[in-house]
């Protein structure tokens, strides 16, 4: 398959994002512990990030960009099928524990 060299991805991976960012690994993994980058979806056993929200972020000045009602209810979707996919009980938490009403 020839993609035209203007060609741009749906999703990167992360040598790629760190080629199109001009950024090391490690700036990567700093930026998304940090919570600066959108982490990416551990897709097929490999992180990958959609690049329309890769350019969201940059062109935000690298602040999280801000989710319209579509890309929630997208996330949203996105996260169900990723527990269903893991086998992650309905009603689990996922998060940390220890909620303001326990």
């Amino acid at each position: 398959m020839n993609l035209p060299p203007d060609h741009v991805p749906a999703w990167v991976d992360k040598a790629r994002l760190c080629a199109e960012t001009c950024m090391s690994s490690d700036t990567i993994d700093t930026l998304v512990k940090q919570g600066k980058l959108p982490p990416g979806d551990r897709i097929g056993g490999k992180f990958l990030w959609r690049w329309k929200t890769v350019e969201e972020w940059l062109a935000n000045g690298g602040k999280a960009p801000s989710v319209s009602h579509g890309d929630a209810a997208d996330l949203l979707r996105e996260e169900i099928r990723k527990r269903a996919f893991n086998g992650t009980a309905s009603g689990a938490s996922a998060g940390p524990r220890g909620s303001a009403g326990e």
